[in-house]
């Protein structure tokens, strides 16, 4: 595994033909969108891409990424470390015309004008997709204590509201008893 201190550009058609693949460690620097999100990455970002073509002829990258992310707990606010791994797979075109004709089980990402694909745009991009919308802790004292404000707040509610049909079932028992009399 070679680690990444600078911008990777590749080739993917002529790394299909040869059915390379890279293992790839990241340093967190190289993703600043990323922080952008106060999402920071713990250690390296791990990637394993191997590229292909499918069996329409299709040059195709599969991805596989491992991190370790610090971020925010949305419920308690404090840091969480969340372990991400993402697999996806790519297909490189040259324009829109060509991503919109791409199997709808790969993701299209463009080339720039040389042929070439920004691997660490796509792998950014790929990490910023993987990440929860709303990133909390599924168990430990937060995760308690909002399971617990959902039972409370659950339990109130039912307790304390009076059943609002209440009244017209009332209205029905009466008027079912005087309609029978008749």
């Amino acid at each position: 595994m070679s680690a990444v201190s600078h911008p990777i550009l590749v080739d993917p058609a002529a790394r299909a033909l040869a059915g390379a693949q890279l293992e790839l460690s990241y340093a967190p620097e190289l993703f600043p969108r990323l922080q952008d999100l106060a999402v920071t990455p713990v250690g390296e970002v791990v990637v394993c891409a191997a590229f292909a073509k499918d069996p329409h002829g299709q040059v195709v990258v599969e991805l596989r990424l491992q991190a370790q992310l610090n971020m925010m707990c949305q419920t308690c606010l404090q840091t969480l470390t969340q372990n991400l791994q993402q697999q996806t797979v790519v297909a490189p075109v040259f324009n829109d015309a060509a991503a919109e004709k791409v199997n709808r089980d790969y993701d299209a990402v463009l080339l720039d004008e040389n042929g070439e694909l920004n691997l660490d745009t796509v792998i950014e991009d790929e990490l910023i997709l993987a990440l929860p919308q709303v990133p909390k802790h599924v168990d430990g004292p937060c995760a308690e204590r909002l399971n617990q404000a959902l039972q409370t707040d659950a339990d109130l509610v039912a307790d304390d509201k009076p059943n609002p049909f209440a009244v017209l079932e009332k209205l029905q028992a009466e008027q079912t008893k005087t309609g029978k009399s008749k």
